[in-house]
């Protein structure tokens, strides 16, 4: 049950950390056992958070107050069936950058 509720607050804090550009492009986040399966539509878009995934992890276990997360798994393919393949602009880091500066 506890993992359950883990899963929920870090998938919502997840769209609010990496911004609406990333959010867009993310297929989904799970959570199992430690484990944050990521899955986004972009292979440039993995290639690029996988250099954040450190500082992804401290962020989210921050905001949950204790390890939630142990790991980041990212993966590319499939598409956001709820709001389809955008041509998104920017930097795919301006949503997380403006997170961690708070």
């Amino acid at each position: 049950m506890r993992e359950r509720m883990d899963e929920l607050d870090i998938t919502t804090a997840w769209d609010k950390l990496v911004g609406p550009m990333v959010a867009r492009h993310t297929v989904t986040v799970r959570l199992r056992e430690r484990r944050l399966r990521v899955r986004v539509d972009s292979a440039p878009l993995r290639h690029e958070l996988s250099y954040m995934r450190e500082a992804l992890k401290e962020v989210l276990n921050h905001r949950a107050g204790r390890t939630v997360v142990e790991e980041i798994i990212l993966e590319s393919g499939g598409v956001n069936n709820s709001t389809g393949r955008p041509d998104g602009a920017g930097s795919a880091c301006q949503g997380f950058r403006s997170a961690r500066a708070r």
